[in-house]
């Protein structure tokens, strides 16, 4: 029997924006228009964010790598209102031109959800000669069951914008016809530690509640591994941002995870000492 189809529309709304803005010193950070930089030494580390949400919601990532040295690239770009082809080309693919011009440093890429998906359709077309590796959290790889839910609902259509009728699970779907990744690519899924009885019905096994473990999967993926926490919440968990850095420093993740942590939306968790690069 389908979830009551309001009631589950309200849920994916609440989970997607509970995506706390935590960051600590603001000192170091250059805006440019809507886009965030922190100036490192090291490397470039590009981060793409998720669905409906914007840069400053990966505040706690972009702070946790520009600890650790490397150069912190942020993207923003309204998902919400245009669809992925004009996502790469307006905003993903200039901005990367605009801000990572030193071929000496390699390109890092971070993403959480949609951002994995535009990520891997931009490094089909435009993948720069000094890319290094790449990390996803939570990404749809193979589409979102919710949305084959809802694709045909009017407010589910208006609120989440074009990019999200995209995010299909057929086999036509956009995530699936971009086909193998061949650069290293470590992926980090979520799984809720209790089940949510109305998206537990239509996701696959496992699950953060909004994406599927199953889904973030795709042909030539280095290594995926599964945390406890929700979907938003991921990039703002230390265990999650310490196996990133662990697989970008060295193409893996760590064999003994640290002990998970899901911080609060007010309160950031305790942060892991970082070698600087």
């Amino acid at each position: 029997m389908k979830a009551p189809l309001f009631t589950l529309t309200l849920l994916i709304v609440a989970l997607t924006f509970v995506s706390p803005a935590i960051g600590r010193d603001r000192s170091a950070v250059i805006k440019d228009g809507p886009n965030v930089i922190l100036p490192g030494e090291g490397d470039y580390l590009v981060i793409l964010h998720g669905w409906t949400i914007g840069i400053d919601n990966m505040g706690e990532a972009r702070d946790f790598f520009s600890e650790a040295g490397f150069h912190v690239i942020g993207l923003h770009y309204p998902t919400r209102k245009e669809r992925p082809d004009e996502l790469i080309d307006d905003y993903i693919k200039p901005s990367i031109a605009k801000y990572c011009t030193d071929p000496e440093k390699k390109i890092h890429f971070l993403t959480h959800s949609l951002g994995g998906v535009l990520l891997r359709q931009y490094l089909q077309t435009d993948r720069p000669d000094n890319l290094g590796r790449v990390v996803m959290l939570a990404p749809p790889n193979n589409g979102i069951e919710l949305v084959d839910q809802f694709s045909d609902v009017r407010a589910f259509v208006r609120f989440f914008g074009p990019t999200a009728l995209q995010l299909r699970t057929d086999e036509s779907s956009w995530p699936k016809r971009l086909g193998k990744a061949d650069y290293p690519l470590g992926i980090i899924m979520g799984t809720t530690r209790h089940e949510i009885p109305i998206t537990s019905k239509i996701l696959p096994g496992g699950d953060d509640g909004i994406v599927s473990v199953d889904s973030g999967k795709v042909e030539g993926m280095s290594q995926l591994i599964a945390l406890t926490g929700f979907h938003t919440v991921l990039p703002v968990m230390d265990s999650a941002l310490e196996q990133a850095n662990h697989f970008i420093e060295s193409g893996k993740f760590t064999d003994e995870p640290p002990a998970q942590k899901t911080p609060t939306l007010s309160t950031p968790g305790k942060r892991f000492a970082l070698r600087k690069r």
